[in-house]
């Protein structure tokens, strides 16, 4: 009697716990689908810039390098990997309030190339004051912070009126503002593609160089498949190189030297389109394409001067009505022969967040992390009604 009432529970507690540990085992399951972590907020690490952020991750992984040149400083955090592809974007602090705007899309951008396969470097144009005492770009920098497939550059140094051209040509020299990588003799065959902050990739092969190419780049000239006398006019959302290459092309006429500073980024500039080309740029305003002239040049001056460079150069061809998800015609149906999403401004509002959520579910089909955006986007937007009604103490 009595082994026959043991054996009846033995069964009931092994049915239940089968019951409870399925679901929690499918869970687990779904959860690492997505092939990236999204963190609750409690648990995202705030550390102080200009301070060691070994603490961030248990790892410790998440040094702090910082070097000074003259009156610019640029901080690394976080270390290039090598064997990792890395797509380059990022804002400037002082382009209000278009910058708001970048900078909350920064954490989802990131998640979006990692969805991919690939890895983000991100460059914020500001300091460390603004960096740190203004808490929706405090907010924004944690949320970096705990990813371990973003480094995060803070350059300092800039003046103003400069900002906006370092914040679009900085992508072409992303490889020279690089402090640390964690293997220097590999360094230069790591894959960097330049984007936007507000693009985010879909297609899981379209931002591969293929095999035997040395660039890829897109065309909106409307040229035909050009030869080595015919320029292209390369978008910077997409332009695709090894650090090698984006060092052989982007060098000082010819010398295997690259800006390491917005001094000489300025100074740079100065010498190709003349003195005060990059102050005062305004969006869609004259210079503003000044990133695209500059790399469209300096690939068709590569293409002659390297032996069969066109034939080392893809330029992929793309139907923006049909392969791109854009914010003028924003209609989601199916992520099938998308390449893109153009995405909608200041998504983090209420309103405009709720014809983000469509995209959000076909990208992650994953609820722990529709929620964690859903979070995310609310927690910006109630930070920003906080700083506007002059509640937190803004230094902008």
């Amino acid at each position: 009697m009595e082994n026959r009432c043991y054996n009846r529970l033995l069964k009931t507690v092994g049915f239940c716990f089968i019951l409870v540990a399925i679901p929690c085992l499918l869970l687990v399951i779904n959860s690492t689908k997505t092939g990236y972590r999204s963190m609750p907020f409690s648990s995202v690490a705030s550390f102080r810039f200009g301070e060691d952020a070994s603490g961030a991750e248990a790892s410790g992984s998440r040094t702090m390098t910082c070097n000074e040149f003259g009156d610019n400083k640029i901080c690394q955090y976080g270390t290039v990997r090598s064997g990792h592809k890395y797509a380059i974007y990022g804002s400037t602090l002082f382009d209000q309030p278009r910058s708001e705007n970048y900078c909350f899309l920064l954490p989802l951008s990131a998640m979006a190339w990692n969805r991919i396969g690939y890895d983000s470097l991100i460059y914020i144009i500001g300091d460390h004051e603004r960096c740190d005492n203004t808490s929706r770009i405090r907010f924004i920098v944690d949320a970096l912070m705990a990813e371990d497939y973003v480094v995060l550059l803070v350059i300092e140094g800039i003046r103003q009126n400069n900002s906006v051209t370092l914040g679009q040509v900085l992508r072409l020299f992303g490889a020279s503002f690089v402090q640390k990588v964690d293997d220097p003799k590999t360094w230069q065959d790591t894959y960097i593609i330049t984007a936007d902050a507000d693009i985010w990739p879909v297609n899981e092969t379209f931002f591969d160089l293929p095999p035997g190419k040395d660039i890829l780049h897109g065309d909106i000239s409307g040229n035909p498949e050009p030869d080595v006398n015919t320029p292209t006019n390369a978008p910077l959302s997409f332009v695709g190189m090894r650090v090698k290459t984006w060092i052989e092309v982007m060098s000082y006429f010819g010398l295997f030297a690259m800006p390491r500073t917005s001094k000489q980024l300025i100074l740079y500039f100065d010498s190709v389109f003349g003195k005060s080309s990059c102050e005062g740029v305004l969006h869609g305003g004259q210079g503003w394409f000044i990133d695209q002239g500059m790399i469209s040049r300096r690939i068709q001056e590569w293409k002659i001067e390297k032996e069969n460079g066109t034939k080392k150069i893809y330029i992929y061809n793309r139907m923006f009505m049909t392969d791109r998800i854009d914010r003028v015609r924003w209609h989601i149906d199916i992520l099938e022969g998308i390449v893109d999403a153009h995405i909608l401004e200041y998504a983090y509002t209420p309103e405009t967040w709720h014809f983000m959520r469509p995209l959000i579910k076909l990208l992650y089909p994953n609820n722990v992390t529709i929620s964690w955006c859903d979070d995310f986007a609310d927690k910006m937007y109630q930070l920003n009604i906080t700083c506007r009604s002059g509640i937190d103490n803004e230094i902008y």
